[in-house]
């Protein structure tokens, strides 16, 4: 059975469904949300799986995965275009600075928490799961931790670095900085799946080396940067009950 993320799956089926003629999947697309859809459709597939039915045909898949990845380059584009237009607006709002902080200090806690923490079995049951992890089945979970990170490195410690300057607080501002650099330094190969690091005790030490280092970047940002420059930290989802 052709697999995919509940975004691939959704926007396939949107696209698809009209086409694409499967015993038991007798559903309109344009009809139904994108969750009644995708439940649905589910229940079809599994339907035809329990009748005999294999994966969708080779061409039927090429066709598929043509159109998934087509409507996902337009909505990027969208994006961007979309946020080209919008960030004037943004700029110039009066909480701008905060809003951002704030931002970030929410994607570092996403990454050390859910992103690393409870994969490693650091949080929830206490158990190693690469299956609490993001893009655990094309291997790209460190990847794509170490991509939140190099963003954040590029496009939000300069603005920090010169906010915490200019109010005298540049020792604070050199030590997030260093610390940006402890984490990239001590990750771990980020060609590698997460999920062989999770079952060799010896290479699970590079991933605790990697947390330490990114929690201790988060108090420096999440703590003592965002007391330092006067940010109140809203409730968001993270936060727990």
């Amino acid at each position: 059975m052709l697999r995919l993320t509940r975004y691939f799956r959704t926007a396939a089926i949107a696209l698809l469904m009209p086409t694409l003629a499967l015993p038991g999947l007798a559903l309109a697309a344009s009809a139904e949300s994108g969750t009644a859809v995708e439940q649905q459709t589910r229940a079809g597939w599994h339907q035809a799986i329990g009748r005999g039915y294999q994966a969708l045909p080779v061409k039927a898949s090429c066709q598929l995965l043509v159109q998934v990845a087509t409507h996902v380059v337009d909505n990027s584009q969208q994006l961007v275009a979309d946020w080209s237009e919008f960030k004037p607006h943004y700029l110039a709002t009066d909480n701008y600075t905060h809003a951002t902080i704030r931002a970030a200090i929410t994607a570092l806690e996403v990454a050390e928490e859910r992103r690393l923490a409870t994969p490693m079995g650091l949080r929830g049951n206490g158990k190693r799961s690469a299956y609490a992890a993001d893009a655990w089945r094309s291997g790209s979970s460190l990847a794509s931790i170490g991509a939140s990170v190099d963003g954040l490195q590029q496009y939000f410690l300069p603005g920090l670095e010169k906010l915490l300057t200019n109010q005298g607080d540049s020792d604070l501002a050199e030590r997030i900085h260093k610390q940006f650099g402890e984490v990239q330094e001590h990750f771990p190969a980020m060609d590698l799946a997460l999920a062989p690091l999770l079952e060799d005790d010896n290479a699970f030490r590079s991933l605790q080396g990697l947390y330490v280092d990114l929690s201790q970047l988060t108090t420096l940002v999440n703590g003592e940067a965002a007391t330092s420059l006067g940010v109140i930290r809203g409730f968001n989802s993270s936060d727990g009950d």
